[in-house]
């Protein structure tokens, strides 16, 4: 079986001031590969694939002309980002500085896909970008510009290439975007023909809307939820909500609720839905030390959860192809190529060790 990485540097946003403003390492997916690279002896000519930027023709297979032509203005940019301080640099900068890198992301997504899909005893592609789930037809958010998992599925499904797709999805937020897109009928003729599984913080962005009816296999978490079920045995006698120390039920074997909980929606989604390709949304911001969460996984709770995930996909013989998503720590990059690094080294039997 192959694994396959899709990368390019572009993909990585120079604006090396911002991370005085937000926490979010703009540049940590070339921290990812050179750690593949120099640590793991991934070969370039290989195991990696160049990813490309997309087309203006591919981001209209789901985005409207208006929505596009509104991340001209630097206010729209900097209400996506939720950075203030974007609308007054001048919006050339920003397009070269940022909306380039978000134009990778989507491309690199699209490659890897069409690659992934060839893979048809299982294998995949791992693409070091994209996951933006926020972003959907007629709007962005939350540092999501293009619905990059929807455009894929509909060059998949344009093409004739697949004809019913899975997106696991396990950001520490909701994925809105594509199921805003689902819910509108933008992906598929038959809305039944994409199955959702989302797992996520129930009381974080963005919140509740219409489109959470497109989940098929809606995973939410709450702190009451993890109360109800690691049952701390030094609690005493907790009977009220308001009363829960959440603090402590946070770092209370987190990891053990949370594996359990994953491993049991994956098993149900399997059961009810048999997809031709699996869109893994491979958030890493349910790490415990993420400035944006309040999850506390570890990170060998991380490579867990990851390797549980590609191990359905490899035994279930579909394709897969993980994007990265949310994850804002400062050390969040050291995190997520361990997972990686694992899962090519469990998974891979195809890779080429450079010498």
């Amino acid at each position: 079986m192959s694994i396959k990485i899709v990368y390019s540097e572009q993909v990585n946003i120079p604006l090396y001031c911002f991370n005085a403003i937000h926490p979010f390492d703009t540049t940590k997916f070339g921290k990812i590969y050179s750690r593949l690279l120099l640590i793991d002896g991934i070969d370039e000519k290989n195991n990696v694939i160049q990813g490309r930027m997309c087309t203006k023709e591919e981001l209209l297979l789901i985005h409207t002309d208006n929505y596009l032509n509104s991340l001209y203005d630097s206010k729209t940019i900097a209400m996506i980002c939720q950075v203030a301080p974007l609308q007054w640099i001048p919006n050339f900068l920003l397009q070269w500085y940022l909306m380039t890198p978000m134009w990778y992301h989507t491309g690199n997504t699209i490659v890897a896909a069409e690659n992934a899909i060839q893979n048809k005893n299982g294998g995949g592609c791992i693409c070091l970008s994209g996951g933006m789930h926020h972003a959907s037809s007629k709007s962005g958010g939350g540092w999501c510009f293009f619905s990059d998992i929807s455009i894929a599925i509909k060059i998949l499904k344009n093409k004739g290439l697949a004809k019913k797709f899975m997106i696991i999805d396990l950001d520490y937020h909701r994925g809105n975007g594509y199921q805003l897109d689902k819910f509108q009928g933008l992906l598929t003729q038959k809305k039944e023909d994409v199955y959702i599984m989302d797992v996520y913080s129930k009381n974080s962005y963005p919140f509740y809307g219409t489109e959470q009816k497109s989940i098929d296999t809606d995973g939410a978490i709450s702190a009451l939820d993890i109360y109800k079920d690691i049952k701390l045995i030094d609690s005493e006698n907790y009977t009220e909500c308001s009363t829960v120390d959440f603090d402590k039920i946070f770092s209370t074997n987190f990891d053990k609720f949370y594996l359990e909980h994953v491993n049991k929606l994956l098993k149900k989604s399997f059961e009810e839905f048999d997809p031709d390709i699996i869109f893994y949304n491979a958030g890493s911001d349910v790490l415990e030390d993420d400035p944006l969460g309040n999850f506390t996984l570890t990170v060998d709770g991380l490579r867990k959860r990851d390797e549980m995930v590609i191990q359905k996909c490899v035994d279930n013989k579909i394709p897969f192809v993980m994007t990265l998503s949310g994850g804002y720590g400062k050390e969040n990059y050291k995190a997520v190529h361990g997972s990686i690094s694992n899962i090519i080294g469990k998974f891979d039997n195809e890779k080429s060790i450079h010498k």
